[in-house]
C-alpha cells in the first residue's frame, strides 16, 4: 500500500519524480480525475524527453532493455498517454504511439503491441500500414487470432473482396472461438451448427485468453450489417474446403507448438489496459484464468507492473542505493586525500 499524501508531499517537492507522477496519475485515473491523470503522464514525457541522451532519436531504431527500472518506466508512461489519447478518440495518435512502443523492443514485446497496433490501425484506417507490418513481422503475428482476423478484415475494407474471403476462412479455421462471440453477440445467423461439429474449440488457457482480449476489444468493430455477408462467405469457404480434415490437422499442430502456459507479459497487457481482473481472489475473470500463485503473492506496484523475473532494480533503490552513495563517497575521499598528500 503506498502513503498518498506522503508521494503527493514528495511529487509538490519534486514535480518530476516519474515514479510519483505514475502513482498519483493512476490515483487520479481511478478517482474519476482523467484529465488530471493525463496531465501528470504528459509532464513524465516531458521529464524523459528533457533527460533523453544526446544520441538517443526518438525516429530512430532503439532498443531499451525491459530489464532495467528506468526503462520500465518510460514504456509505461507511453503506454499510459496512448490510453489516456485512445480516451480522446485520437486514433491514429494511439496507432502511431503503439507501434514506436513495439518498435523499442520487437524482440520481447513486454507490453504486447502485438496485440494492440492492429485494433488502432483498424480504428484510424490505416489498413496499408496493418498490412504493411503484417508483412513485416508475419512469422510471428499469423500465430496470433487478432492479426489472423484484424488482416482479412483490412483487406476487405481495402476493397480485396475474394482475397480477403480466403484470408478469414483461415482465421474462422484457427480460431473459430471468436467468430462463435461474434455471432452470438451480434446475432447474425450465420448457422454454424457444421462448424463446431467439424473444428474443436481449444482448452488452453492462454489462447483463450488471447482470443478473449481480442472479443472484448473489437467486438464492437464487427457490429456491421455489411459484414454478415462477408463472414457467411470466408464460413462458407471453411465448411466447403476438401483439404478440411488435414487443414485442422496442421491448425491444431501449430497451437500445439506455439501456446502453451501464460506468459507474463499477458498479464502485464492485461493489467496496463485495464482488462477486468480479480487479483485478490486470484481469479481473472477474462477466459478464466488464474493468477500463478508466485505472481498472487505479490505486491503489485501500479508504476511497474509484473516486472520480469531478470529485472534490475533501480540505482535509488534501497541496497542498490546505498551501495552507489557509498562508492561515490570513497572515491571522493580518495581524490580528496591524493590532493592534499
Amino acid at each position: 500500500m503506498h502513503d498518498f499524501d506522503m508521494i503527493s508531499h514528495l511529487l509538490r517537492s519534486n514535480p518530476f519524480h516519474i515514479s510519483s507522477l505514475l502513482t498519483v496519475s493512476d490515483f487520479l485515473g481511478h478517482s474519476g480525475d482523467a484529465q488530471g491523470a493525463a496531465n501528470l503522464i504528459e509532464r513524465a514525457l516531458y521529464a524523459f524527453e528533457r533527460s533523453f541522451h544526446p544520441t538517443f532519436k526518438v525516429n530512430s531504431r532503439n532498443i531499451l532493455s525491459f530489464n532495467y527500472y528506468e526503462n520500465r518506466q518510460f514504456y509505461l508512461i507511453l503506454f499510459r498517454h496512448l490510453k489516456y489519447q485512445s480516451q480522446k478518440g485520437c486514433w491514429r495518435t494511439c496507432f502511431e504511439f503503439s507501434k514506436y512502443i513495439f518498435s523499442l523492443n520487437v524482440e520481447e514485446d513486454p507490453y504486447c503491441m502485438s496485440l494492440l497496433m492492429d485494433f488502432y490501425a483498424l480504428k484510424s484506417a490505416q489498413y496499408s500500414s496493418l498490412l504493411e507490418i503484417f508483412k513485416v513481422h508475419e512469422k510471428e503475428f499469423s500465430l496470433l487470432p487478432n492479426w489472423k482476423y484484424s488482416v482479412a478484415l483490412a483487406t476487405y475494407l481495402s476493397g480485396n473482396t475474394r482475397e480477403s474471403e480466403v484470408l478469414l476462412s483461415e482465421a474462422i479455421l484457427y480460431y473459430p472461438r471468436i467468430v462463435i462471440a461474434l455471432n452470438d453477440s451480434h446475432g447474425l445467423n450465420l448457422g454454424l451448427e457444421s462448424l463446431i461439429q467439424q473444428i474443436p474449440l481449444e482448452s488452453r488457457i492462454g489462447l483463450k485468453i488471447v482470443e478473449s482480449i481480442y472479443i472484448e476489444r473489437f467486438l464492437t468493430e464487427w457490429k456491421n450489417p455489411d459484414l454478415s455477408k462477408w463472414i457467411k462467405r470466408g464460413l462458407e469457404l471453411v465448411i466447403t474446403n476438401p483439404m478440411l480434415e488435414s487443414e485442422i490437422s496442421k491448425s491444431q499442430q501449430c497451437k500445439d507448438d506455439n501456446y502453451s502456459g501464460i506468459p507474463l507479459d499477458i498479464y502485464r497487457h492485461l493489467f496496463v489496459c485495464g482488462i477486468p481482473i480479480k487479483f485478490s481472489s486470484l481469479e481473472l475473470k477474462i477466459a478464466d484464468a488464474k493468477l500463478p500463485r508466485e505472481l498472487a503473492s505479490k505486491d503489485i506496484r501500479s508504476h511497474d507492473p509484473f516486472p520480469p523475473e531478470k529485472g534490475v532494480p533501480s540505482v535509488f533503490d534501497g541496497d542498490s542505493f546505498n551501495g552507489t552513495v557509498d562508492r561515490i563517497t570513497r572515491i571522493a575521499q580518495s581524490v580528496l586525500s591524493s590532493f592534499f598528500q
